[in-house]
């Protein structure tokens, strides 16, 4: 069998670590995930202790019941919100930081000499995670809009049920689910979801644009950048055309 040359050995390194990434990205995941569902316990006794033997929105004293339940529900969940979010902006700083490290490792790794590389300066880096949008937004403001998408769920659960009438069981189960089903049927498994997407895109968003500056940064040693596709029933149609092509770096 040939021997495989450097670019393939590059390419076989890079696959592999995206691997990895989308391994980390679970990861974080559900570190977050599980820093909000430690709220959960405590989420329902609120809504039991606070709800108990409410009437519904009948009277002017069931609807200050409401805006401290509310109340309440918004200070515990905001608390658990302040970590994860702490925590992912942290990791994606590492992250940053971390990944043309790694680069410059790989390109030592399979090259049949001595590379010189320059890393990116760190100030430059942290401005990934800092200053560059994707999707339109900032990292730290996906983040907030997470939190506040969560609690505004949340509210809009409990009101719903003290509309309807429903007992302080119900709209405790309206909020958290049922335990036969995991939690999957009350409105909190919409956040879980969408800590999953924002994970999984952050951790691409800060890698792709760190492994881009290292290039750029490392012109004069990569000659070229070659646009490398999963091809599967759910690769756009430019991904299939632009795969196997290459490109000058930083194009």
């Amino acid at each position: 069998m040939a021997q495989k040359t450097v670019n393939e050995l590059l390419l076989d390194a890079l696959i592999r670590h995206q691997t990895y990434l989308l391994r980390y990205s679970g990861s974080l995941r559900n570190r977050m995930n599980g820093m909000l569902a430690r709220t959960e316990d405590t989420l329902g006794m609120l809504i039991r202790d606070k709800l108990r033997n409410a009437t519904g929105l009948s009277s002017s004293s069931e609807v200050r019941r409401m805006e401290a339940l509310l109340e309440a529900v918004t200070t515990l969940r905001n608390g658990a919100w302040v970590d994860a979010n702490t925590f992912l902006l942290d990791e994606m700083a590492e992250l940053g930081y971390q990944e043309p490290i790694h680069m410059s490792g790989v390109l030592q790794a399979v090259a049949p000499v001595v590379v010189e590389t320059v890393l990116p300066p760190a100030r430059q880096l942290r401005a990934i995670v800092n200053s560059r949008p994707f999707d339109g937004a900032l990292l730290k403001d996906w983040a907030a809009g997470l939190q506040r998408e969560d609690i505004r769920r949340i509210h809009g659960a409990i009101q719903l049920g003290m509309i309807a009438g429903e007992g302080s069981e119900a709209i405790a189960r309206r909020v958290i689910g049922t335990n036969a089903l995991r939690g999957t049927d009350g409105v909190l498994q919409m956040t879980r979801r969408q800590v999953e997407a924002i994970t999984r895109t952050a951790v691409q968003h800060i890698a792709n644009n760190a492994r881009n500056d290292f290039t750029v940064e490392n012109a004069d040693v990569l000659t070229g950048e070659m646009f490398v596709a999963t091809l599967d029933s759910g690769t756009t149609p430019v991904c299939r055309a632009n795969d196997g092509k290459v490109f000058s770096v930083g194009k």
